[in-house]
């Protein structure tokens, strides 16, 4: 059976919130993150982001959207890329198989990060450079912060069988 101290110490560890585990510094630069992803968006506009990506997809070698209509209405509310991998076709002796599936999944993860995403952020960047106000914000966050904006922009998800890939804008 628990003492008293030992239930309050149980309580006080649950009562923890992921706040409580940030320093003030820690804050500070999570909310400038969150200003540089604001002016980002405000400088920008959502339309000329989407204009951006749309022209990235269209230049790709290896990936296209899956139709005109997918290319053409992207919502500016939640901006989704509807694209596939030119040219795939999924073994279908393996499609059943997990590690396939996800062997598949990484690899295309892995090329979409390089032959798409990271034009996006090269020019993304590029505009922040030219933005006086987003430059000194952005110039004045840590490496470890400019690392996980650039990771957490886009969520991707994968259907192999089908040969379809969302990107979803997240900022």
């Amino acid at each position: 059976m628990a003492t008293n101290e030992e239930k309050n110490i149980e309580i006080e560890e649950d009562d923890l919130s992921l706040d409580d585990l940030f320093t003030e510094e820690d804050m500070q630069e999570l909310q400038q993150a969150q200003d540089l992803r604001k002016n980002i968006l405000k400088n920008v506009g959502i339309k000329n982001l989407i204009d951006i990506i749309r022209d990235i997809i269209d230049n790709s070698k290896d990936y296209e959207f899956t139709s005109a209509t997918k290319r053409k209405f992207i919502s500016t509310n939640t901006p989704i890329f509807t694209i596939r991998k030119k040219d795939y076709k999924p073994d279908p002796k393996k499609i059943k198989n997990q590690t396939y599936i996800d062997n598949e999944i990484d690899n295309i993860v892995r090329e979409i990060n390089r032959e798409i995403l990271t034009n996006i952020t090269d020019k993304i960047i590029q505009l922040i450079q030219e933005d006086e106000k987003l430059k000194e914000i952005y110039n004045n966050l840590s490496e470890d912060l400019k690392d996980i904006i650039w990771s957490t922009v886009f969520e991707i998800r994968c259907s192999i069988q089908d040969n379809i890939i969302y990107l979803r804008y997240c900022i």
